[in-house]
């Protein structure tokens, strides 16, 4: 599983940011086989709006203009972000539990993301 991760350079500075940003409670799912629109969502929740605000600038100067679209409003309570063959997904944690994007997709490969044990 943590081989998907080291073989795609795009998802592993995607984690890597959302760690450095104290992003909380990633999840990595895996939807190729479900031949959709995307290969991968990454999802994670977020604290506050600045530390939201912080990660979302964070990944637009990472990606350098990649990004296809951004969805990311003041107060939102669901931010996306699409890079094509990702779509990261930042949640405050009460409306993660309400959208429940992990359980929509319950039958994906699901990675979570041990902010403890993840090496960089």
């Amino acid at each position: 599983m943590a081989s998907i991760i080291e073989g795609n350079s795009k998802l592993r500075d995607i984690i890597n940011l959302l760690l450095d940003k104290k992003i909380k409670e990633i999840v990595l799912v895996d939807i190729r086989d479900f031949n959709h629109i995307c290969d991968f969502f990454v999802i994670g929740t977020c604290e506050s709006f600045p530390q939201k605000k912080a990660l979302m600038e964070a990944i637009d100067e990472l990606l350098k203009g990649e990004a296809t679209f951004i969805d990311f409003y003041p107060n939102s309570i669901w931010s996306v972000i699409d890079i094509g063959d990702v779509v990261v997904h930042i949640f405050d944690e009460e409306s993660r539990r309400f959208y429940d994007i992990e359980g929509l997709w319950a039958d994906a490969l699901q990675i979570k993301i041990d902010e403890r044990a993840y090496e960089n």
